[in-house]
């Protein structure tokens, strides 16, 4: 007997790697203003799960004097654009999926992208 009933995915880090498009994206807006930026040693632009802070710090550590929804919104357009391009599934989800589906355990996705 499934003891499991449901399995929520979050869908960063679990079923796609957002983290590089994410940093592609910071990467072009803040070419946009002239900038380029450091990386980290992860590859990133931006220190992931340090989303609420990712946009102030990037506009402070840069000297853009921009207002706050107006570079993200510019960032969000160029992200979606790479969602659109450049997205790939991690091996294997597709696998899952079918395992779940045929053992009839409900499934639902979680984000906080958009």
């Amino acid at each position: 007997m499934n003891k499991i009933k449901a399995v929520i995915f979050d869908m960063d880090g679990l079923i796609v790697d957002t983290e590089p498009l994410e940093s592609q994206s910071l990467i072009k807006v803040l070419s946009e203003y002239g900038k380029t930026p450091q990386l980290y040693d992860t590859g990133l632009v931006h220190i992931v799960g340090n989303a609420a802070s990712t946009y102030t710090d990037l506009m402070e550590e840069h000297g853009i004097n921009e207002d706050l929804d107006t570079f993200r919104n510019k960032k969000r357009e160029i992200f979606a654009k790479l969602l659109e391009n450049k997205l790939t599934l991690f091996d294997g989800f597709f696998k899952l999926i079918d395992i779940l589906t045929k053992r009839k355990i409900k499934i639902a996705l979680a984000s906080n992208r958009f």
